[in-house]
């Protein structure tokens, strides 16, 4: 099985933000996705590096251009 790659990394200027993922990684956010789907409330979830506690996004950049940063926190926010 492949390592599931799914970072998300912001621009220096914070006006351009990219989600990386592999196939392992899009399976996984339509995982979450479909579950805050399947909620009967407006719901949210959070998503962390390992250095941030969580496991749901990984630590490695894909992106290494200057500037570019890795996103620690995601918060995904679903409405009803």
């Amino acid at each position: 099985m492949e390592k599931k790659i799914f970072t998300i990394e912001v621009d220096e200027p914070r006006t351009l933000v990219e989600m990386h993922l592999n196939k392992e990684g899009a399976d996984y956010l339509r995982y979450i996705l479909d579950n805050l789907i399947k909620r009967d409330e407006n719901s949210d979830k959070h998503l962390m590096t390992p250095d941030w506690g969580g496991t749901e996004l990984t630590s490695d950049p894909q992106n290494e251009g200057e500037g570019v940063k890795l996103v620690h926190h995601l918060k995904l926010l679903y409405w009803k």
